[in-house]
């Protein structure tokens, strides 16, 4: 048990699987272009789905994928038990009420550096494991967006139209209005979707879609994707539903992780010298 806790808490292990990681996903990202046919509908469906009716069928160009979820589960792993293993012994020295004589290259540090000592309180050491934590959660949060939820693209909904929205009984989207401002070279350089939806017959949610601007409700994001005009002026317009459940378990994660890279910045370098001979 302590040679698999030994393996699994090796920096070394760390590089190893960085380096593999990285040649996977380049390795992918070739494949990938070679074989768009295959791929076209990755970014369409939950990836789970997507490899359950795709991806499993073409296993000599999407190996990469499964050996990539392999990788990363190892690396999780690494990251949980190296923060494990690290943070017991800071957290025994943090929390012990008298610091025992430490010394570091034959030096006595409470007479080398007296100041050191007082500095025992401070939340320094912890914050490198902050950014370990934040990356653990935005991986859950990626887990739970891939296995669950749906995306549903191209709902065609005529203006002053509704559509029941897809997996979801008794919610329409009401398409009130479009407005369009397009460019001098002819493309469209604003778009605005008015739209409401209905539950019941009551009115739960409104919103001006634009561009990066989605109606958000209940976890369902809508976005207007493209538009086209009927000869007697009418606007037809595409939307996107996508119901994604870990999207702000990802972003709290990436919030977390963030915090604690900048926090790591002001790591006091006796700190690390000290807790490591404590």
């Amino acid at each position: 048990m302590q040679r698999i806790w030994s393996f699994f808490s090796s920096i070394r292990l760390t590089l190893y699987l960085t380096y593999a990681i990285t040649i996977d996903v380049v390795a992918g990202s070739l494949v990938l272009i070679g074989n768009r046919d295959i791929y076209n509908g990755i970014d369409r469906m939950v990836l789970v789905n997507w490899w359950l009716n795709t991806g499993s069928r073409h296993l000599g160009v999407t190996w990469w994928i499964p050996l990539l979820v392999f990788l990363v589960f190892l690396f999780a792993i690494n990251t949980l038990v190296c923060s494990i293993d690290r943070l017991i012994p800071i957290c025994r020295f943090y929390f012990r009420e008298q610091i025992e004589r430490v010394t570091i290259g034959g030096k006595d540090m409470e007479e080398e550096n007296p100041s050191l000592f007082n500095k025992r309180k401070s939340l320094a050491p912890f914050y490198p494991y902050i950014a370990h934590i934040g990356f653990l959660v935005a991986l859950i949060g990626h887990l739970v967006g891939s296995t669950g939820g749906f995306k549903s693209y191209g709902n065609v909904v005529a203006e002053g139209a509704a559509m029941e929205v897809p997996n979801n009984r008794g919610l329409y989207l009401l398409f009130d209005r479009f407005d369009v401002r397009m460019h001098r070279y002819g493309y469209p350089e604003e778009m605005k979707s008015y739209v409401r939806l209905l539950e019941e017959n009551k009115v739960v949610a409104e919103k001006v879609v634009e561009v990066n601007s989605p109606l958000i409700y209940k976890g369902l994001a809508f976005y207007a994707s493209d538009f086209q005009q009927a000869p007697d002026g009418r606007f037809y317009v595409a939307f996107d539903v996508i119901k994604d459940p870990g999207v702000w378990i990802l972003f709290t994660g990436l919030f977390i992780f963030t915090i604690g890279i900048l926090l790591t910045l002001f790591l006091k370098r006796d700190w690390a010298e000290l807790t490591k001979r404590v």
